[in-house]
This record gives C-alpha cells, sequence and structure tokens, in this order.
C-alpha cells in the first residue's frame, strides 16, 4: 500500500474503479465492433465449430463482466456507499428502462449512456471526427 492509498482511500479506491472501468469499455469497444454474420454463414460455421469458439468467448467476455460487477459492488459495499438493499432498488429501477421488467436491460441502453457520457466530457475531437 503506497502513502496515496494510506490517506487518501476514497480517492484510490475511484482511481481504481475508474481503471477497471476504462479496461471493461476498451474491452468491449473491441468486442462490438464485431458484426453477427448472416444466418446462412451460421448455419455453416455450426458445422466447422467456429460456433462454439464464439459461445467459449461470449461465455468468457460475460465471466470477466460479472467478475468485475462484482469487485465493483463489493468496493461500494465495503466503503458504506452502497448497500445490498439500495442496490435491489435500484436494480429494479433500471430493469423498466428497456420497457420490460425481465430481470435484465438492453445492453444498447447501457452503450448509449457511456457514449453520452464520452461526449459530456469531450475528447478534443471536433464533430467531423478530425
Amino acid at each position: 500500500m503506497g502513502l496515496f492509498e494510506f490517506f487518501f482511500p476514497e480517492w484510490a479506491a475511484a482511481e481504481h474503479l475508474r481503471t477497471l472501468a476504462e479496461r471493461a469499455k476498451r474491452h468491449a469497444r473491441g468486442r462490438t465492433r464485431r458484426r453477427l454474420p448472416s444466418s446462412r454463414k451460421r448455419r455453416a460455421m455450426v458445422g466447422s465449430g467456429e460456433m462454439e469458439k464464439r459461445l467459449e468467448a461470449l461465455e468468457g467476455d460475460v465471466g470477466f463482466l460479472s467478475l468485475l460487477v462484482l469487485g465493483i459492488l463489493d468496493g461500494l459495499e465495503e466503503k458504506g456507499l452502497v448497500t445490498r438493499e439500495d442496490l435491489a432498488a435500484l436494480m429494479e429501477e433500471m430493469d423498466a428502462l428497456d420497457g420490460a421488467k425481465d430481470g435484465k436491460v438492453n445492453v444498447q441502453i447501457l452503450r448509449n449512456l457511456l457514449e453520452k457520457d464520452e461526449d459530456s466530457r469531450g475528447d478534443g475531437k471536433d464533430e467531423s471526427g478530425g
């Protein structure tokens, strides 16, 4: 533990969470650029074992994201910033964001929120991408 972590544990924890979130964003960007193949190509992939490889990759992504979320939640709870009851209430509220209370949310809603956050911070680029 460094002096910074000793004297400013909340800031150190927040910085650590930001680092984890940035890694997750970079990981997600790489994954979202891939398009799903056509149904004809998917049928061909099933026979070649390619679909199993894609499924394993997705399972790995879900495992990574689950671990990330678990670490973040545990850290927030340990710091006294959120309780499990608070989290359950927030999850119930957020479950309806996509119009269906089904225990999940459309991932595009999260992507849209992250894009809005990036836009509000600004990245030094103008709207033409330059």
